[in-house]
């Protein structure tokens, strides 16, 4: 019978008694996944699972200890994911799904609608602390409230767009599971136990509040499917104009021109962020940051061949020593490059946190990323002053 995952009592008990998990074990799991419910998993349930091979596998390589805060994950109820708990089968793309490039330039009728003079910019002079960021240095890193039956409880990331606009991922809006509604915004915060973040090493030098906001307006991609995980974008509109005069709250830059559609395999690095929940299994109350490389789509492909289907408007990224789901569900994947002419580079988002492996940092298991140089048309025309 296919049931979802939860539901399921061998597979429960497999997955609390068995950690970590053999590569054996998660082969095993693999093969009975049958679909989704939602988000959540489905497996073909039986009184048990096949018996193990006798076959010694080595276990994916466990996550190291001694930086318990460089992982900024964020893995809310409803992101989905896949790889280790069951969730494989071959999901074929939706022919409607599949986005066609739309060119986007300096004279779309609402480009006016994205602050160029502002996008992209830090003011943070020095990187401290190693992987936590410092004051000023992510200054579009957005955070989003849910109501929940225990009050509000932050679940996803995204970035600022503009003075009322928000970038993240579908998932994070849609299909929410019962109990959750997304209904704040708050940006500008760096460290969530301080109420007014200060530089660590010049403390006199201190932003203002976070600015927080109500959700005015959720928008997910009219595409965006929970089963194949495609179409994973959606922007919110804010109930009010954020202040983007201070150092704390700037835009974050779209792929726009010449970048748009530019070779990412050829990128060193992107940069991920969030507060997520770190190795330890606890959730950082400080803005974290991580690099991690960039994955072709072919290699993408071979790594999810039975659990998803990967088409260009996603990119992949992580899955070898680095971590392979940094960064918060919704959150923004970014690289440099320069905008319009500039000289200096300036901080692009290329791609969404959309999904992952639940083991993060699973060998030759990348994250998912949903590719933002395909949507900025969709972005742009469902923007309003």
């Amino acid at each position: 019978m296919c049931v979802s995952i939860y539901n399921c009592s061998s597979v429960v008990l497999v997955l609390r008694e068995q950690q970590p998990l053999s590569q054996d074990v998660i082969k095993r799991l693999q093969s009975a996944q049958c679909g989704f419910q939602g988000t959540t998993p489905k497996v073909c349930c039986a009184d048990h699972l096949p018996p193990p091979s006798q076959q010694t596998t080595a276990r994916p390589p466990t996550r190291p200890t001694n930086r318990p805060t460089n992982r900024p994950t964020n893995r809310p109820p409803n992101k989905p994911s896949v790889g280790a708990t069951g969730t494989t089968t071959t999901i074929r793309p939706n022919p409607a799904s599949v986005l066609q490039r739309v060119n986007v330039g300096p004279k779309h009728p609402k480009i006016n609608l994205l602050p160029f003079d502002l996008c992209g910019i830090s003011t943070a002079d020095r990187i401290v602390n190693g992987k936590k960021a410092a004051l000023n240095q992510l200054p579009w890193m957005a955070r989003l409230g849910y109501e929940t039956r225990f009050g509000e409880s932050y679940r996803c990331g995204g970035s600022v767009l503009s003075k009322r606009y928000v970038l993240t991922a579908a998932h994070c809006m849609t299909k929410l599971p019962n109990g959750l509604k997304l209904i704040s915004v708050l940006l500008g915060e760096l460290n969530a136990n301080s109420e007014i973040d200060c530089d660590s090493l010049n403390p006199q030098v201190c932003n203002p509040p976070p600015q927080s906001f109500r959700v005015a307006e959720a928008i997910p991609h009219p595409q965006y499917s929970p089963t194949t995980v495609q179409n994973d974008i959606g922007i919110i509109r804010l109930d009010r104009d954020a202040d983007l005069t201070t150092d704390a709250v700037r835009p974050i830059c779209l792929p726009i021109g010449n970048i748009q559609f530019k070779d990412l395999n050829r990128e060193k690095a992107f940069t991920v962020a969030g507060w997520g929940t770190t190795e330890q299994g606890s959730s950082s109350q400080e803005l974290l940051y991580a690099d991690v490389p960039p994955v072709s789509n072919q290699l993408c492909k071979d790594a999810y061949v039975r659990q998803a289907q990967i088409i260009d408007s996603q990119i992949c990224a992580g899955g070898k020593s680095q971590d392979s789901c940094d960064g918060d569900s919704g959150g923004p994947l970014i690289v440099p490059d320069v905008v319009h002419g500039d000289q200096a580079p300036r901080s692009v988002q290329v791609g969404i946190v959309s999904f992952g492996p639940v083991r993060c940092g699973t060998k030759d298991m990348p994250g998912v990323y949903t590719r933002v140089g395909y949507y900025v048309s969709w972005i742009l025309e469902n923007m309003r002053p």
